[in-house]
């Protein structure tokens, strides 16, 4: 994939680490570009160093200014919180998600797709006329599998200038200027399964 939705993580809990890390293994084009563990000094110079698209707290980890840290990693970034029952709403309501470390594998899975939805609906463009014509999704679908412009017009009996125009329209109507945002698109639109992505 030409380029990866970036995460930086604050837990220091190892197993909540690894268990992350196997979250985002279920969507192409997530990276996990850094792990801190809250108490490192001038953190968010340090987070926002890594330009995240998305950065996962856990905010019993911090003890002082909570609520101006996810303002400052907000500045450039969107915030999901690792919550349990203990944490109080006023601080659930700071951040854009929220994921609670009590939840299955699936609710959690399901609360992620929603927010990665969230993600792409940031870009500044009108939403109303993004829907696909069956050809754009065909490409679609074959561009998040993996495949070249060129293998795409062998496959489609296209020629490459036209599978170009349709991928122009497509980041057009979308806003979607990256393959992983495409195939995030694509997956929460059920334009492919999870099972049809090449990794």
């Amino acid at each position: 994939m030409a380029e990866r939705i970036n995460i930086v993580l604050v837990e220091n809990s190892f197993f909540i680490t690894a268990g992350f890390n196997s979250l985002i293994a279920e969507f192409p084009g997530l990276f996990l570009s850094a792990s801190y563990d809250g108490s490192e000094k001038n953190i968010v110079q340090k987070v926002l160093h890594h330009k995240p698209d998305l950065v996962v707290l856990n905010p019993a980890l911090i003890d002082v200014g909570l609520f101006s840290l996810i303002k400052d990693f907000s500045r450039g970034a969107l915030v999901a919180g690792l919550v349990n029952d203990k944490t109080p709403e006023n601080v659930k309501s700071h951040f854009d998600c929220c994921l609670d470390l009590s939840w299955n594998k699936y609710e959690i899975i399901e609360t992620f797709r929603d927010f990665l939805v969230k993600r792409l609906k940031q870009d500044d463009h009108d939403k109303s006329d993004t829907v696909l014509s069956s050809r754009e999704q065909m490409i679609v679908r074959e561009v998040v599998s993996g495949l070249t412009n060129q293998e795409i017009a062998d496959k489609l009996f296209l020629s490459v200038h036209t599978v170009n125009t349709h991928r122009k329209n497509i980041t057009n109507k979308l806003g979607i200027k990256t393959v992983s945002g495409l195939t995030v698109y694509a997956l929460m639109n059920k334009i492919v399964d999870i099972h049809e992505i090449r990794h």
